[in-house]
């Protein structure tokens, strides 16, 4: 709780920064190219290395220190994407995919008090995204908030119907909650209309259970 009232102060002390980062071309370049290396996978401490320039450069681009905080979640340094995304939501207060990175961050790192505030922020504040509510039922899942991360599922489905992570996830849910014949239905469902194959249950060891129950018979 402490550290929690710690970073919930910094936040207010930041003031919002209402213009728009210019790169200049040099810098622009960098991150481009960093965002590359990042969506492809191809170097994650490249991706770090060029924006760690763009950012000593341009300390207030939120774009820069969003992304940064992604590829050091995905480093294993949860401390500092957390860092990345405080000053991120502390710069852009309305940032929900800022405070759902915050709330990942904290979770990984331990501080579940941070987690949870700071993934409530995010679930007021994204409205759209199939993809960023799958990523808020996880995190709720993870957190022991399973109404929570049913409800975000729910979001993630009815946003998009034809997302494959919206139905996995659902199902997920229900199987935590012990609603496998629920579980089973969504499957089904998706199975019915082609979102999902056969192949992706039986390679979800969580779900592959599931693929002996009298509902899903028909594929499996």
């Amino acid at each position: 709780m402490k550290r929690l009232l710690t970073i919930l102060i910094l936040l207010l002390s930041v003031q919002t920064v209402d213009a728009q980062i210019v790169r200049p071309p040099e810098l622009r370049l960098q991150f481009h190219r960093a965002e590359r290396a990042w969506r492809t996978g191809a170097s994650l401490h490249e991706a770090k290395r060029r924006l760690d320039q763009v950012i000593a450069e341009l300390p207030e681009d939120t774009e820069a220190l969003l992304l940064r905080g992604k590829v050091l979640l995905m480093l294993d340094d949860a401390e500092g994407a957390m860092e990345d995304a405080q000053a991120t939501v502390g710069l852009e207060p309305e940032n929900g995919e800022a405070w759902l990175l915050f709330a990942e961050a904290a979770r990984t790192a331990g501080a579940v008090d941070t987690a949870l505030s700071a993934l409530k922020e995010a679930g007021d504040l994204i409205q759209g995204g199939a993809d960023l509510h799958v990523r808020l039922s996880i995190n709720a899942r993870m957190l022991g908030d399973l109404d929570q991360a049913e409800a975000f599922a729910r979001v993630a489905r009815t946003q998009d119907p034809g997302s494959p992570a919206a139905h996995l996830q659902l199902a997920r849910v229900f199987v935590a909650k012990n609603r496998t014949d629920a579980a089973a239905t969504v499957l089904a469902g998706a199975l019915e209309n082609g979102v999902l194959s056969p192949a992706d249950v039986i390679s979800d060891r969580e779900l592959q259970p599931l693929t002996a129950l009298p509902a899903l018979a028909a594929w499996f």
